[in-house]
């Protein structure tokens, strides 16, 4: 009624469809919705895509079979879904990319020895892409590559991105990277990355180590290559459990086809 918006600052509050309804449960202070829920409200879903395949379906059909009518929600995603209208959020712009790049390197305390003249040519190349930018400056601050090679990359994105194609382009680049500088890890990086695209949910060390009994590579091997994929966004971490970026499991699906006995 005041016509302001009064927000909390607050952490990752679900990774799955179960924590999702318990939260939202627990909020409302309910144990289900009951049929003629009068109550008005808005329910806003931040990065849906973070989700494994099976819990993003099941958030949406909670949303479609389960919520009452009286409660809208706003999703964002970089994935496609189905929506009754869809908003498509366009990249940053030269100063508000430039802010956003400050801003990610003081929260993250990353040091890049760069001209804001060269931070607004990140920002131009990427076409302002967030996901972009971030794999970049990860791999700029890791000394894998330079900053003119970089942009030599990005020069060759798509300007127009219908189908995640520039996402697609740069985990190419940050995968051969990785298999280029910890060459001594390059098997076992792409086996890791095959287990957890097969496998649609996540998987512990431990689960990841028991696959590869049968190697040489130790409970320590894994963990150090797993903290590795999760510092360049290729894994995401939740908890003690590792689930494949969504993005990279699609560069991933199409370049590292697993045999039949991979999979088993």
């Amino acid at each position: 009624t005041s016509g302001n918006l009064y927000s909390k600052k607050v952490r990752s509050q679900f990774s799955t469809y179960n924590e999702l309804r318990a939260s939202l449960n627990q909020d409302l202070g309910i144990d289900e919705f009951v049929d003629g829920w009068k109550h008005e409200g808005i329910l806003i879903i931040d990065n849906l895509e973070t989700l494994s395949y099976d819990d993003r379906k099941q958030v949406i059909d909670f949303i479609n079979y389960d919520l009452p009518p009286t409660i809208q929600v706003i999703i964002t995603t970089r994935i496609p879904e189905h929506a009754d209208e869809l908003i498509a959020l366009k990249g940053f712009q030269s100063d508000s990319g430039l802010t956003f790049i400050q801003t990610y390197l003081t929260k993250n305390d990353i040091k890049l020895d760069l001209r804001e003249d060269q931070l607004r040519e990140l920002v131009k190349c990427s076409y302002g892409n967030s996901l972009v930018l971030v794999l970049a400056i990860k791999r700029l601050s890791s000394k894998i590559i330079s900053f003119n090679e970089i942009i030599n990359e990005m020069r060759r994105l798509p300007k127009d991105n219908p189908d995640n194609s520039i996402s697609h382009f740069m985990f190419q680049n940050t995968i051969e990277d990785l298999f280029k500088n910890f060459p001594q890890y390059k098997d076992l990086i792409k086996s890791i990355l095959l287990c957890l695209s097969v496998r649609q949910e996540p998987l512990s060390a431990d689960i990841l180590a028991f696959a590869h009994s049968k190697t040489t590579n130790t409970i320590d091997d894994i963990e150090e290559v797993l903290d590795l994929l999760a510092n360049y966004l290729i894994v995401e971490k939740h908890g003690i459990y590792y689930a494949i970026n969504e993005f990279a499991n699609q560069f991933i699906l199409i370049s590292m086809q697993p045999s039949p006995e991979s999979k088993r």
